[in-house]
């Protein structure tokens, strides 16, 4: 499966300004699922493997043009 970047645009068409953008993971990499790795196009960090509680907070504009990995395998929850 091919993963296309992502570059999330602001919702609001009376400003010109980038919003925010955030992510909350409920579960850990590695431990709950594997794949699903967040990556950045530019900067650092380049790619963001999550605990659970991480929240990932960018702005949404083409400084922070990003991707997401398939999960390929996850644990099934209780």
């Amino acid at each position: 499966m091919t993963i296309y970047p992502i570059l999330d645009r602001g919702t609001s068409r009376s400003h010109n300004y980038a919003g925010k953008k955030a992510v909350c993971y409920l579960n850990s990499y590695g431990i709950d699922f594997e794949g699903g790795l967040f990556h950045f196009r530019d900067g650092e960090p380049g790619t963001v493997a999550p605990s659970a509680g991480d929240v990932l907070i960018y702005t949404a504009d083409s400084c922070n043009v990003h991707s997401v990995d398939e999960i390929t395998m996850e644990k099934e929850l209780h």
